[in-house]
Parts: C-alpha cells; structure tokens; sequence
C-alpha cells in the first residue's frame, strides 16, 4: 500500500523509516500534534495565582508529568539540581503528576498531583515563571508545547523530538543532556529577566499557530485525500 505512517516529529520519522514496514508502505509522514488552543493560551498570571493560592512574588518553577516517579523524567534529579540555586527562599516549586518525590533540604516544593481538568492545568502553567523538563528522551514533548502556548518560557534538554516541539527559534532555552550548570544558568538568566514577557507571548503565538486543532486536521485530511486512491486501486486489483 501507500498509506505513510505518521509520526509525530521528524526525529521519530527517522528512527521509523528504517523499518522493512515503513518502506513497503508509503515512507513516514510527519504531523505534530495538536493541543487545545483555546485552553493553553496566555492569561493574567497574578489571576492565575490567586486561583491556586500561589504567592505573587515568588519565582514559581513548574515541572510535570503523568507520573513524577517514571525514570525517564528524571524529575528527582531535576529537584536536587534546582536545589543548588542561590536565595531559595523567593523560590517556590510545584509538581504535577502521580507520586511524590523526596524533597531536597531547603527547597520549597509542592506536589499537586495528577491534573486531569486540562483548564486547571492551563491556568497552573500560566502562573509559572518557567517550565523545566528534565527528561532523558521524548518523542515530541507535548507538555512543553502546552506550556509555552500559555507563554511560559521553557527549559528542557536537547534530546529526541525536544527541540522540534519547543525550537530555539521559538524562545525555547535547551541544554545537552543533563548538564545541570546549562540548565541552573538558563533558569537564573529567567530569573533576572524583566523583559521576557514580549518575546514569550511572541513564541506563544507561533506555537498554537503551529499546533492548532485546524493545521492538525487539515494534514490528516490532506494525507488521507492522497493515500485512499492508491489504497483503493489495491483493493480493485486484489478483488
């Protein structure tokens, strides 16, 4: 047949187009996913924080995932290297996701577990000064995507489909594999930073540009418009 796969970033499609079943097909088609743009959008960030009970003042860094336990997050590391930034008592860290995690000396951490009220989650991102993913691999990495579309800067490794979900050139701050002192010194350049809400709203924009429902939907129904006649005279040669 003629019917690509699809993955969900070109990293992933080069790893997939090596399979004997990729190439008797159509070769690997690559679609970014699709987030809801109408929820992960920028808000009022104080507002934000009043909704969850968040001090104004505080440098809030937001880390997140299904599970915090999962290795592949590797949200314990992230937690003892956040631990080594300097005046900790303006910092606050929250967590979402299933699990709890040991808290290192000093660090001022709230767990608040798994969020399915994908509203709620908006709202939590949006009151977020960053949002830091320590993850060793990801296939994409839609919870960045999420996050900046809700114009919050993002620190992330440069790993997997990690830097075509959140590019660069898109305001995305992203350091080799687990180099702490890259990730503390981005973290540390936010933190001094007056003049990033411009430039985050910019990246805001350009993400749910790229990531809305309607592009998604369209390149599916551009994919299947081509592949179903070659599909369909198969199925004529075969009966």
């Amino acid at each position: 047949c003629k019917a690509p796969i699809v993955a969900n970033s070109q990293w992933l499609a080069t790893i997939a187009a090596q399979s004997p079943i990729a190439k008797a097909c159509g070769g690997v088609k690559v679609i970014p996913p699709a987030i809801s743009t109408d929820i992960f959008k920028p808000q009022d960030k104080q507002l934000c924080r009043q909704q969850w009970q968040i001090p104004l003042k505080k440098f809030v860094i937001l880390t997140g995932c299904a599970s915090l336990t999962d290795d592949n997050k590797n949200t314990l590391w992230l937690l003892k290297q956040l631990a080594k930034l300097p005046n900790q008592h303006d910092i606050l860290v929250i967590a979402f996701g299933e699990g709890v995690l040991p808290i290192p000396v000093g660090l001022d951490v709230r767990f608040v577990g798994g969020i399915r009220d994908r509203l709620r989650l908006a709202q939590l991102m949006a009151a977020a000064d960053v949002f830091v993913s320590a993850s060793k691999m990801e296939t994409y990495g839609l919870t960045l995507v999420e996050a900046m579309a809700c114009g919050t800067p993002v620190v992330a490794f440069k790993v997997g489909g990690i830097p075509e979900a959140a590019p660069e050139e898109y305001g995305a701050l992203l350091v080799p594999l687990e180099d702490s002192e890259g990730m503390l010194s981005e973290i540390s350049k936010l933190r001094e930073s007056i003049n990033q809400q411009s430039a985050t709203i910019q990246s805001s924009d350009l993400i749910r540009l790229r990531n809305c429902p309607d592009n998604f939907a369209k390149a599916y129904l551009d994919l299947y418009e081509k592949s179903l006649p070659s599909i369909y005279k198969k199925c004529l040669i075969v009966s």
